[in-house]
């Protein structure tokens, strides 16, 4: 995940720019090869809508995450699905559109040597940045000065991320009762708040502030002076948002909600108005792409599970208004004969089709009808079910704060967290659809359906 503090994204642009060059000199390397010659300028023009596309491609294929700790012989398994997937669209469009002097080269093998040149150069320098991004990481040293409760909070959050930074933290009182047994604790905390004057002698790439009451005059003096002398100062939620794309709902207070910038998209009409007309046009095309592929759905749930095909429920929507999501039927017909109940990783109740179009995102494509009527927008919040809501509502902070915004097809949690089903995983994800709701945008939207694309090419559905 991109973010200010970490050295990935000026390597993520470096790649992009590395990834242009390539692909330019592995098709001018594949041609000369191939035919004896340079290419001409009016070839060259013609390329670029492929590098764009293939480019896009790379990117909803999830291969420009640079600090993460994957497989990297993943990433080049997905590197070559991305370019195999490009180069073959490439070679049809090129005989499709017939365009002089570009797709006689398809006969003559020059697209597809340059994509082999290319995934071999991009290969490379992935593996080169990815060490260089590692080892950046991991020599960059914050201090995080806090309360006991706070530290553990964030703390477990920092080990459940892919960041590999070094933490020290001093809390208010090293020594106070560890009243969450959290067995990591004691290896980060180094001192208390009265050692800072020897920890702020030490060079860091920045100080977060995670305490949430008001700390003491001398300890706001020194860290003025860090702050003056080059070294940022960071409030907790700040380090949350910035770093990972969400708000923290266990250090938040109302105030936060009255005072804090952003929502603009609470008391922005137009931009209502334009995120609605954006809807119901992505509807109308989805519809019109999907419909054949909406057909064979519901002749296959009527096949393996008979009827009903589409399966209607009542949803929590728009400011707590209720309204019957719909959708193809991925379950037995007696799933809930005993109630209402979480869906769970594997849940048995769901046919062997079902667990298909769960994990394809199939089974969603009813509620473009939903889209249509105003119940849902294309990226929001997913609706939950009236009768979880108010038991969620009751243990986790700020919860309703949700049906703000009109639900959605997709959303920020849904493309930033795995499935889960419990009450942890509702407050986990409630802090992406704080980070959504507080940080909207169009790019925001965009960005949401390029990561959805990747979750369902991916296979990282439910």
């Amino acid at each position: 995940m991109s973010n200010r503090f970490s050295p990935a994204p000026f390597y993520k642009i470096i790649l992009v720019l590395l990834d242009g060059v390539g692909f330019f000199a592995a098709f001018q390397a594949a041609y000369y090869v191939r035919l004896g010659h340079w290419v001409g300028m009016d070839l060259w023009l013609k390329l670029v809508p492929c590098l764009a596309f293939t480019l896009l491609l790379m990117y909803v294929f999830d291969v420009y995450k640079l600090q993460d700790r994957l497989h990297f012989l993943r990433d080049l398994a997905r590197l070559a699905a991305a370019l195999v997937i490009a180069a073959a669209t490439v070679v049809v469009g090129a005989y499709l559109v017939g365009l002089k002097g570009f797709g006689g080269l398809t006969g003559r093998g020059v697209l597809m040597g340059s994509y082999a040149l290319f995934f071999v150069w991009s290969a490379f320098w992935r593996i080169v940045l990815h060490a260089r991004v590692k080892r950046l990481e991991q020599q960059s040293r914050w201090l995080i000065i806090g309360t006991r409760d706070y530290l553990q909070h964030f703390l477990r959050d920092y080990e459940k991320s892919p960041h590999d930074v070094q933490l020290t933290c001093l809390t208010q009182n090293r020594f106070e009762p560890d009243a969450e047994n959290f067995s990591g604790f004691e290896k980060y905390v180094k001192g208390s708040w009265q050692d800072v004057d020897e920890f702020l002698k030490q060079p860091w790439r920045g100080i977060v502030i995670a305490t949430g009451q008001k700390i003491p005059e001398n300890l706001v003096e020194k860290l003025m002076d860090a702050r003056f002398h080059g070294t940022r100062v960071y409030d907790l939620s700040d380090f949350y948002e910035a770093v990972w794309r969400k708000v923290p709902v266990f250090y938040l207070e109302n105030s936060w909600f009255a005072l804090s910038q952003g929502f603009s998209l609470l008391h922005n009409p137009i931009g209502l108005r334009l995120k609605r007309v954006g809807d119901i046009f992505c509807a109308g095309i989805i519809l019109i792409l999907a419909l054949p592929l909406m057909l064979i759905a519901s002749l296959m749930v009527l096949i393996t599970s008979g009827w009903p095909i589409i399966y209607s429920q009542r949803r929590c929507g728009l400011n707590g208004h209720d309204f019957i999501i719909y959708k193809f039927r991925s379950m037995r017909q007696d799933a809930e004969k005993n109630g209402a109940q979480w869906a769970q990783q594997g849940d048995a109740r769901v046919t062997a089709w079902g667990r298909f179009m769960r994990v394809s995102r199939i089974d969603e494509l009813p509620q473009i009808w939903n889209i249509f009527r105003g119940d849902m927008s294309f990226i929001g919040p997913r609706p939950e079910r009236p009768e979880f809501t108010g038991e969620l509502a009751t243990q986790i902070p700020f919860y309703n704060y949700r049906h703000l915004v009109r639900p959605g097809l997709s959303g920020w949690a849904q493309v930033m967290y795995p499935y889960g089903a419990t009450v942890d995983d509702a407050k986990e994800k409630l802090q992406y659809e704080l980070y959504y709701i507080k940080n909207y945008s169009l790019l925001l939207d965009w960005l949401v359906l390029l990561k959805t694309a990747t979750v369902v090419l991916l296979g990282r559905g439910r």
